[in-house]
């Protein structure tokens, strides 16, 4: 071949992209030697070989890449393996591919400790990650962070996520926030947990016994946050802090000004930057102002017990708590500074005292700096109880149980499941006609409450139990907690029948009547003691079904002075069927388990059975077994309808023992006077008494997937299942706001989207979904992919403390972090719809505006396709770019250059470093009309279910009190966005302090100064 031939075809016209994405010339002779050095591996030593297959890929690379400027390594790779198969060298080819992933694993490691690179970046402040975390100063400890941080991040994305989320990362298509740390993100932690606890749990490390005082609380919730920080990569949370602390003022007799003493020692230990990378905690806690719901009932804890008092009694206490707090935070530090931490949420609910005057405080803090987060529970979907549904049951309410472990139906109590077995089993329990799954769970010191109703049936609960209620046929089915119970309201029975298998009417009708009247002589004879009148169609029938299910042999014996006769079978196998569905003796004769899961025939020929021996004229069957009464409720309920219990406890009866008629429901009528109604498939008794009854401790069953309700087998009522698991057929809110959670739940991690690059790319609106849903499902990977992580290192001790204090949930669970969501976020819809739409539509157009609520409800809805899908939580988040904004937009203006529009680029922003704006809020200086804001705003606020909050940005700090205190009533009254915050511009002196607004110079001393930036907007009405 000719040398100007062969040169020509050594010769491209492109550029290579590197894997880390610098460009260089190509080199024909790299290929070369990777081709040589594969071939060696497999025994070839042919270099000119190696060269001719070199010549060859060069060749079949100009003819596919002619037009292009640059190709990426990995491209050429692909075409020289297919080369070496095409020309013989599988083997070779093989080895080829081999030698290229050694080497990329060669580079990780070395990107790994490169010590300059890591260095040089963070002094030189080169690297965008500096920049992620608005909470991290440049510091000595911060370099300390950034080296840790890139070899954790390294670690995940080359050795824990597989190359298509890696690369997603890495192209900029989606990013993993706080790879930096090998754990979870944002935790809501339990302060009832550690005042029960203390701050323990770890061998070999420090332990502190409950706090028995208000100081001592504060320094074991400052350790507490400081150190399970170290565990997590966000958010620390604790709920109800006001709350919780107000009765240590009182036990401890402390005067207003040991209280504000006390709370400033906190506030200023909260702020030391002794977190890794010189950091302070990232904290948020939850204010109630004045104790709420469930909560307000509760018995106090102190020294991690409970006492005589409850929270709903230590009102001054919490007032001294809030006012402290709030002065403090209005002084600030000593040169006038604000605290950062903990960011304070108060829940503004519908009863919210606005002309409080103990609020003033709240509301002049809220002027000045605008610290608070507002938690509308106004006009939301929230509750402040969201963190506390739990439905505790007396442990002797009975169950019918079916285990997942194949030991058949169990009918026990509450109690005895729990603690006779594994806290980790899935039972099957029976609910309106079915079994549905779920678990069980124990809550200690419990106020509890006996419920008597209409028909003599009785149910113990907790005041915390939520219960389905009406009060007439026409009402709305309500579901309120047994405190909130009054003896006008009905709670419900199930009409609904369990259809069962095995078993004929006949067959239970013997056994029915063994029930009634019946005993053993020995193992082979079951005897009946009947009345000779009455009794006489009795007989016969079961004489019959002996004859033609046993073949068995009868006697029968009359005594005509007592008008009795005994009707003896002699069959074993009737004695057998007998012991198989009835046992005890006497007072404690029962049905067993076995019967319930009969066909209905079955169960129906029992009840007629029963009632045949032991009935009276009134359609009552008479026993003097408690347990009986309680399996027949079971019985009746299993068949759709229910009892009435008459317990006769008079002098002069029979025996010592109380005794009992049932009579079991015919409910051939709508209703029986005010006693009880039917409407749809539920039967509604109504409510005679309530009684308070001493604490104790509850259990109660968590249904699993399916309608919160399930049968207290005792009695056969309907009532609300335990929801500390959430429905994964619904997309439930964190709570706690954009930094916080409610207790013992948080999220697992955040990956965010790229919006803008979708709204670039996609040529049309399904395109765009498609797109969409790729990059989701990328996310929702790497979400599952972490949680595997993290739950596999919990359980080998590698966040200790968080071990100990998550351990109740995995031993209900099975899972350390199964409240814990995955969260997907996103950024840039803005930019994404002006791209997309060529600039015609924004996010505050009328179509740009439909559009973008169209994305988030098709987000929402793929979220709960995951959730069915994994079986694990997922949310929404309306993500706090930092970071990501620039580093989204510097990457898509690298790849498409101008074509591409940033936030920058857009009208009064246009600034020449590109970034994209947050989550779906509007554009930066799109309107200067607070209202105009909220308006456009509100729909989008609520359709997150993560973290979200829309910062009120404003010019200096409100005018007064007042007005701070009408606007934000404003907003919560007018606006269903779940979480806000006001946020005036102003400036900090060194040496005068605070001054409103925004000045380059102090108007004082002229020193220059540093401002609290923000968005100006002129509020009007």
């Amino acid at each position: 071949m000719p040398k100007s031939k062969n040169k020509k075809t050594n010769q491209v016209k492109f550029k290579v992209k590197k894997r880390d994405g610098r460009i260089v010339d190509f080199d024909k002779e790299r290929i070369t030697t990777s081709i040589f050095k594969a071939a060696d591996s497999v025994g070839g030593d042919d270099r000119k070989r190696a060269e001719e297959v070199a010549n060859e890929a060069v060749k079949r690379l100009n003819e596919k890449y002619a037009n292009r400027d640059t190709v990426k390594t990995t491209e050429i790779a692909e075409v020289v393996k297919d080369t070496l198969i095409d020309m013989g060298h599988g083997k070779t080819s093989v080895a080829f591919d081999l030698f290229l992933q050694l080497r990329n694993q060669i580079k990780n490691i070395k990107s790994l400790i490169d010590a300059d690179s890591l260095i040089k970046d963070y002094i030189d402040m080169e690297d965008w990650r500096i920049k992620e975390n608005s909470n991290m100063s440049y510091s000595w400890q911060g370099l300390n962070n950034h080296i840790s941080s890139s070899v954790q991040a390294n670690y995940w994305l080359h050795s824990i996520f597989d190359k298509d989320i890696s690369n997603a990362h890495i192209n900029g298509d989606i990013h993993l926030h706080d790879l930096g740390m090998l754990a979870t993100y944002c935790c809501g932690w339990s302060l009832e947990d550690l005042l029960i606890k203390g701050f323990t749990g770890v061998p070999g490390k420090i332990s502190c016994a409950p706090p028995k005082h208000f100081r001592t609380a504060l320094g074991q919730i400052v350790n507490y946050l400081y150190t399970l920080q170290h565990e997590a990569a966000g958010a620390q949370a604790f709920s109800s802090f006001d709350t919780y602390l107000a009765p240590f003022i009182r036990y401890d007799e402390l005067s207003y000004d040991e209280v504000k003493q006390a709370m400033q020692e906190f506030l200023f230990n909260m702020n030391v930057p002794t977190r890794v990378g010189c950091q302070t905690p990232f904290t948020n806690i939850t204010m109630d102002l004045k104790p709420h719901g469930m909560l307000a009932n509760e018995s106090v804890i102190i020294g991690g017990k409970p006492q005589k008092d409850v929270y709903g009694d230590f009102q001054e206490e919490m007032d001294m708590i809030n006012k402290a707090f709030c002065e403090v935070m209005l002084e600030g530090d000593a040169q006038g500074r604000i605290f950062s931490f903990p960011i304070p949420t108060y829940n503004l609910t519908k009863d919210f005292e606005w002309e409080n005057p103990k609020y003033d405080k709240l509301w002049e803090m809220t002027a000045k700096y605008g610290i608070p987060y507002f938690s509308n529970f106004i006009n939301s979907d929230m509750s402040p109880d969201d963190a506390r549904s739990m439905c505790p049951l007396a442990g002797e309410e009975k169950v019918l149980i079916r285990s997942s472990r194949g030991r058949g139906l169990e009918y026990s109590s509450i109690r005895n499941i729990y603690e006779g077995n594994s806290k980790k089993d899935v039972y099957e329990i029976y609910s309106d006609g079915k079994f549905v799954k779920g678990k069980f769970n124990k809550f200690e010191n419990q106020k509890m409450l006996k419920v008597t109703l209409a028909n003599n049936h009785v149910i113990k609960m907790s005041e915390k139990h939520l219960n389905f209620v009406s009060t007439n046929s026409k009402s709305n089915i309500k579901e309120i907690t047994g405190s909130d119970l009054t003896e006008e309201m009905y709670l419900p029975y199930s009409l609904n029948i369990f259809e069962g298998k095995g078993g004929t009417k006949e067959l239970g009708y013997f056994v029915g009547a063994y029930a009634g009247d019946g005993s053993f002589d020995g193992n082979s004879t079951t005897v009946f003691s009947l009345c000779i009148d009455q009794k006489d169609e009795v007989v016969k029938r079961l004489i019959n079904i002996s004859e033609k299910y046993f073949g068995a042999n009868y006697s029968i014996t009359e005594y005509e002075d007592t008008k009795l006769l005994t009707l003896k079978i002699h069959s074993k196998a009737a004695v057998g069927l007998c012991k198989d569905y009835v046992e005890g003796k006497e007072r404690v004769k029962r049905y067993t388990a076995r019967v319930f899961d009969c066909s209905k025939d079955f169960r129906l020929g029992v009840i007629e059975g029963h009632y045949a021996t032991d009935g009276g004229n009134r359609n009552r069957i008479y026993t003097s077994s408690k347990r009986m009464v309680e399996t027949l409720n079971m019985l009746a309920a299993s068949l759709g309808t229910t009892t009435a219990i008459y317990e006769d406890t008079r002098e002069g009866r029979l025996g010592k023992e109380a005794n009992y008629a049932v009579l079991i429901y015919k409910l051939d009528r709508d209703k029986y006077g005010d006693f009880w109604f039917k409407k749809g498939d539920k039967l509604w008794v109504k409510i005679k008494n309530i009684e308070k009854l001493p604490n104790k401790t509850a259990y109660c069953f968590e249904v699993l997937n399916n309608d919160p309700i399930f049968t207290v087998g005792t009695t056969g009522i309907l009532t609300h299942n335990c929801r500390l698991r959430l429905d994964n057929r619904e997309l439930r809110k964190r709570g706690g706001g954009l930094f916080g959670a409610n207790p013992l739940t948080g999220s697992i991690g955040v990956v965010t989207i790229n919006m803008a690059r979708i709204g670039y790319l996609a040529k049309d609106e399904k395109e765009y979904f498609e797109m969409l849903d790729k990059w989701m499902d990328v996310a929702k990977r790497a979400l599952m992919a972490r949680r595997e992580f993290v739950e596999e290192y919990m359980e080998k001790g590698l966040y200790p403390y968080s071990k100990f204090y998550l351990a109740d949930i995995a031993e209900r669970f099975g899972e350390y972090f199964k409240n814990h969501f995955n969260t997907i976020g996103l950024l840039g819809l803005n930019e994404s719809i002006v791209n997309f739409t060529d600039e015609k539509e924004n996010i505050a157009s009328e179509k740009g505006r439909e559009f973008g609520l169209k994305v988030l409800t098709h987000m929402r809805e793929r979220l709960m396709d995951y959730q069915i899908e994994t079986n694990q939580l997922f949310n929404l988040e309306a993500t706090p770019g930092e970071g990501t904004t620039y580093r989204f937009a510097k990457s898509d203006k690298k790849k498409f250059g101008d074509d591409i529009i940033t936030a920058a680029d857009l009208g009064v922003t246009h600034s020449k470093d590109p970034y994209y704006t947050n989550s779906s809020q509007l554009p930066v200086g799109y309107t200067d009309d607070v209202w105009e804001a909220l308006d456009l705003q509100d729909d989008f606020q609520t359709k997150y279910t993560g973290g979200t909050v829309l910062h009120i940005f404003l010019g200096e700090k409100m005018p007064s009190v007042e007005s701070t205190r009408t606007f934000v009533k404003k907003v919560a009254e007018n606006y269903t966005l779940p979480y806000f915050s006001i946020t005036p511009t102003f400036s900090i002196c060194p040496k005068h302090g605070y001054i409103s607004g925004e000045h380059q110079f102090c108007p004082k001393c002229d020193a220059e100064l540093g401002y609290q930036e923000g968005m100006e907007f002129v509020i009007k009405d």
